[in-house]
């Protein structure tokens, strides 16, 4: 997690769904909910958000 913190910016948007690391980074400008969501949310785990 410590890894993953560090990417959380549009720069580099890392997250961890399900014990999984997904880079995000090039998805922010496409995700059907808005950029500002996956923001939020980098250097996370979004396992439980909702």
């Amino acid at each position: 997690m410590r890894e993953v913190q560090k990417h959380n910016s549009a720069r580099s948007c890392w997250v961890v769904f399900d014990g999984d690391v997904y880079d995000v980074t090039s998805y922010i400008a496409q995700h059907p909910g808005g950029s500002r969501i996956l923001l939020q949310n980098a250097g996370k785990d979004i396992t439980c958000v909702g």
